[in-house]
């Protein structure tokens, strides 16, 4: 038998400065099986609402659900309405009001006014880090011209600018593109845009927030001389939902559910885009083509302990077609596999050990396909010890395997691909965190 969390104490969230009327937020928190919330993120609701109920949510304390008598974490969905403040009485109405029924007030005289006495809000959350850019999924689907995209949103920011238009890679800052790091969860892939000013890699609805560390990054990142763009996907959510579009470029969906009465979730996404039907319209010798695609399970052993699968990828092509002869202007595709154990305290830390594997295929110019094979193990832990205070630690190690082809319509043996080839040697690298 389960039973679903229950509040300890009526919540207390207080009216945002600055909005006006009433409102209804939805929002859906992980609590933890003691209680604390892990995770809240809004559903629906506008802001300034959402983000004053996703803040305070973080500070509820819930009796934990129960599986069969025993503790444990959980997933739901909760609202909070929120109704604007009545304006107050005049300070000598109300003084004249709470004076003793009958007692007589002398002609000339005003009554003094009752003092109010101060209201106390605290809000708990995770500082940032300084100087980061932060966008949550319910600030960048009001945001214009992100499209509902996060990622999209961070391109907007000032000191990012493209290499070159259509392609997916940045200066951050002046930084070269080789410098940028770009994280989703901790993974490190290679871009996160599609070609010809496509969509990000990862479906929108997946993405629960987006960070820019444009300088001074947290060292789990490491070996990156520029700045940092990190996704989070949204917490696996048991219950079944699932969103759609249809633009004119592209399709694409997100479907969720969950399994086995809530310990289990999976999830499945991407786009596909029929750009190749529309170019080959207006320019019949080009072919502009993209997709992706996301899978996800996650399953509870215990309330504390959760394994998770989750893979996804992504593929980019233009090319041209001259003389019967196809040339690769820009192509391009990666794949990850992150298995991963998460296991939360009782404090309400976490410790985090993942394996990622990983492939990446690059060719530009028609002139070297360069490729990656990839094995990452990382471990990460955040404890609070008090507070004010959070001590983190991790470590990781990733083995990267290059290796690159001839350029196309090139014999090996001429000098000018040897030298070419020599530029570019099969090499393996490894690297290191702690």
């Amino acid at each position: 038998m389960i039973v679903p969390p229950h509040l300890t104490a009526d919540p207390r969230v207080a009216y945002p400065a600055g909005a006006r009327g009433d409102a209804v937020v939805t929002l859906t928190l992980t609590v933890n099986a003691d209680g604390t919330v892990r995770e809240a993120h809004a559903t629906s609701g506008d802001e300034p609402f959402a983000s004053a109920a996703v803040d305070a949510a973080q500070s509820f304390h819930f009796e934990p659900a129960t599986r069969d008598g025993r503790a444990m974490a959980a997933t739901i969905r909760f609202e909070i309405n929120f109704h604007a403040p009545v304006p107050s009485a005049p300070a000598d109405s109300a003084a004249a009001a709470s004076a003793e029924p009958g007692t007589p007030t002398p002609a000339g005289a005003s009554v003094a006014p009752v003092p109010l006495k101060p209201i106390e809000v605290t809000v708990q959350g995770d500082r940032l880090a300084p100087a980061v850019t932060s966008f949550s999924r319910a600030e960048v689907r009001q945001l214009p011209g992100a499209f509902g995209d996060p990622f999209r949103a961070i391109e907007a920011l000032p000191g990012v600018t493209p290499i070159a238009s259509g392609l997916p890679f940045f200066y951050v800052r002046g930084a070269p593109p080789g410098n940028v790091g770009y994280f989703l969860d901790g993974i490190r892939v290679p871009y996160l845009y599609h070609v010809g000013l496509g969509p990000s890699v990862v479906h929108p609805g997946m993405v629960e927030r987006v960070d820019l560390y444009p300088g001074g990054y947290p060292a789990r990142f490491g070996r990156f001389a520029g700045g940092i763009v990190s996704g989070e996907t949204a917490a696996p959510n048991p219950d079944a939902h699932g969103e759609g579009n249809l633009r004119l470029f592209d399709v694409g969906a997100l479907v969720e559910t969950g399994f086995d009465g809530g310990r289990g979730t999976a999830l499945i996404g991407g786009r596909y885009s029929y750009t190749a039907a529309i170019v080959s319209l207006l320019a019949p010798n080009t072919d502009l083509a993209y997709r992706d695609y996301q899978l996800r399970v996650a399953y509870d052993l215990t309330p504390s302990d959760r394994v998770t699968a989750f893979g996804f990828g992504s593929y980019d092509l233009v090319a041209q077609t001259n003389n019967d002869i196809y040339t690769v202007v820009f192509g391009s595709e990666f794949y990850r596999l992150d298995l991963r154990y998460d296991h939360a305290f009782a404090d309400g830390g976490q410790i985090r050990s993942a394996v990622t594997l990983g492939f990446d295929q690059t060719r530009v110019g028609d002139q070297r396909n360069s490729q990656d094979r990839m094995l990452s193990v990382r471990t990460e832990l955040h404890r609070p010890l008090g507070a004010h205070l959070t001590w983190r630690a991790g470590a990781d190690l990733t083995l990267d395997g290059f290796s690159a082809d001839h350029r196309t319509y090139s014999d090996p043996d001429d000098p000018d691909t040897a030298r070419f080839n020599d530029l570019f040697p099969v090499r393996t690298d490894l690297g290191t965190d702690r």
